[in-house]
């Protein structure tokens, strides 16, 4: 969704959908993984909230290695984090042939989000700030 760059190089198995068609939640549960990658000659992405977003979802992430989010990404855990395209392809088709992987990845990608941004984990880092008065 709004991946505009890629109409220059159209794909008969991809489909653009413009910014905004659909809402994001419901976009990434229409995924099987989520691959997301920057170019990092232009821009180092500090956090990458759409890559905590997808872990949230129970989507396996496969990312760039270099910005914020790779904090979140567990090689083998909830996602893996890839310097190159063939690498990143690999680990689809991997995903794609081992349904057991690609499930306990999914499972460990919600646990992620849950454990770091669920209310609780947000109250815990609050009473850790302001303290426990």
């Amino acid at each position: 969704m709004g991946g505009d760059s890629l109409r220059t190089a159209p794909h008969p198995n991809i489909e653009i959908l413009p910014e905004g068609a659909m809402a994001a939640d419901d976009f990434l549960r229409s995924l099987d993984v989520f691959f997301y990658r920057t170019n990092t000659a232009q821009w180092v992405e500090p956090h990458g909230r759409v890559v905590t977003e997808a872990l949230a979802t129970g989507l396996p992430v496969i990312c760039g290695d270099l910005g914020g989010f790779i904090e979140w990404v567990r090689p083998g855990k909830n996602g893996y984090i890839i310097s190159d395209n063939q690498e990143a392809e690999s680990r689809m088709l991997e995903l794609r042939s081992d349904p057991k992987l690609y499930v306990n990845l999914s499972i460990g990608a919600r646990d992620t989000a849950e454990s770091a941004f669920s209310r609780e984990a947000i109250d815990r880092l609050a009473k850790h700030i302001i303290g426990d008065d």
